[in-house]
């Protein structure tokens, strides 16, 4: 019997229908997006805040900056989404939105306590006038007719705006002053604020003049300003180099300290201390008493600076680690020699006699009553008293007498909990030369600042003609003491 091929046929129909429908579509659909607009606004005025920043994340992150009608918009969103609003002066905000349909929201900032967000000179003055107000940051540039005065501690963002004009900052009070936020003054700026810290990130077209800062520092961090330091004791810190620096005639006690780099220009109209001076490209020194820790690249003016060191630092190689030692049983440190000389000896000798003076800690630190210096017997191989060396009291730190051959020497505790216990040991050569030290001492701040250095000097005089030993003779060189 013969069989009917159409069922197969229209099946096959059916299929090749359905297969080329789906691919036409008429399958299942992904899920639907949205677009949200987001509007941020200055709470105080109801002014967009243009060049705020937009951060929203859901699935994905995505940021925009707010445009010139205080929106910034986002398309293919679903679901929840958190949207963050920031700008500079104000406190940041989040909110979240359901994305089920096309949203816009409009957010609301605040500034932030003690903060003021001024456009304009009108609304600038008014936050100077206002004793609550620490930090001023601007949303435009603003255009000065007189000179802008600023009469008390105030930290200014410029928010990358221009004050065009003089600014002058000029105040008694204590406190800090940061100008900052990559913007810039047009004009001039002059600081006198003796019990205020500086610190300024911005660019001056003109000059910037310094007379007081409080701990006499000033922190330079912008890269081409003209400085002028035209007060006393005046402390310049630069961070990222200068178009030039200049000291004022009739100052004193300046020092400029030079971290990173290039000046391209340093005028001495006075006396002055440079370090960092090897980032200096042209010294010109117009008056005595400047000193260089290096020598700039080129020199020039009608005196001679001093130059501390002819050699760059670090190339000496680096400091050993230091590997702690261990005290041995009742023992204590602190003994050291500070001088080694031969001293003048009455009857008119041409030699005369070797002396050593030694310091060590006062015996009440470590709760004694005194010490007695010892020196090692080489004939027996034993400790013995030092005739005439005990400290008269508990608050005697130094012994000073002579002696004629090598010794070692080491101080012993006379009473208190540590009575008996023996100090660390120093060996001692008689010096072999006829001199003796007359002067000597250090020039340097004490502060506790990176690169600042520190000079020592001592002056060393012939016993047989009274007269100097020539500086190109002496030598120094440091030495870490291990406290053990």
């Amino acid at each position: 019997m013969k069989r009917s091929s159409k069922p197969f046929a229209l099946l096959a129909v059916v299929i090749a229908v359905s297969l080329f429908a789906g691919c036409m579509g008429g399958g299942s659909a992904g899920p639907k997006t949205y677009k949200l607009t987001v509007t941020v606004v200055n709470d105080a005025n109801d002014e967009p805040l243009v060049g705020a920043s937009v951060h929203v994340a859901g699935a994905g992150m995505a940021s925009k900056t707010i445009d010139a009608n205080g929106q910034a918009a986002f398309s293919g969103l679903k679901g929840s989404v958190e949207v963050l609003a920031e700008a500079v002066g104000f406190i940041a905000k989040i909110v979240s939105v359901e994305m089920d349909k096309d949203q816009s929201v409009t957010i609301r900032l605040e500034t932030a306590g003690g903060m003021a967000v001024v456009d304009g000179l009108e609304e600038l003055t008014e936050a100077l006038e206002d004793a609550s107000i620490t930090d001023v940051v601007l949303l435009g540039d603003v255009d000065l007719a007189d000179p802008l005065e600023i009469n008390r501690p105030i930290n200014m963002n410029l928010n990358g705006h221009e004050i065009k004009g003089d600014v002058q900052i000029e105040f008694e009070d204590e406190g800090e002053v940061t100008l900052g936020g990559n913007g810039s003054i047009t004009g001039d700026l002059f600081v006198s604020a003796p019990n205020a810290s500086v610190t300024n990130y911005i660019d001056v077209s003109g000059t910037i003049e310094i007379l007081q800062v409080a701990d006499e520092t000033w922190h330079e961090h912008a890269q081409n300003n003209r400085l002028v330091v035209s007060g006393s004791s005046v402390r310049l810190i630069v961070h990222s180099g200068a178009s030039s620096i200049e000291i004022a005639e009739d100052t004193w006690g300046v020092r400029v300290q030079i971290l990173a780099g290039e000046v391209a220009e340093l005028i001495a109209n006075s006396g002055a201390k440079v370090t960092g001076a090897g980032s200096i490209v042209r010294a010109e020194v117009n008056a005595p008493g400047v000193q260089f820790d290096v020598s700039p690249q080129q020199i020039e003016g009608d005196f001679e600076p001093r130059i501390v060191q002819a050699f760059v630092p670090g190339s000496g190689g680096t400091i050993p680690e230091y590997v702690p030692s261990i005290a041995p049983p009742n023992t204590f440190s602190g003994l050291y020699v500070e001088r080694n000389q031969r001293w003048p000896s009455w009857g008119g000798s041409t030699t005369g006699s070797p002396e050593v003076n030694m310091y060590f800690p006062p015996a009440f630190e470590f709760g004694g009553e005194g010490y007695a210096l010892e020196y090692l017997d080489n004939a027996d191989s034993t400790w013995k008293s030092y005739e005439g060396c005990e400290t008269s009291s508990a608050f005697s730190n130094n012994f000073s007498f002579y002696f004629w051959q090598t010794t070692t020497f080491r101080l012993r505790m006379m009473g208190g909990p540590m009575d008996g216990y023996t100090s660390n040991e120093v060996t001692v050569d008689p010096s072999p030369v006829s001199t003796y030290f007359s002067s000597w001492g250090s020039v340097g701040s004490m502060s506790s600042y990176v690169g600042e250095t520190f000079n020592c000097y001592a002056v060393a005089t012939r016993i047989a003609e009274g007269v100097a030993v020539s500086p190109e003779y002496m030598s120094y060189q440091w030495y870490r003491v291990d406290p053990v």
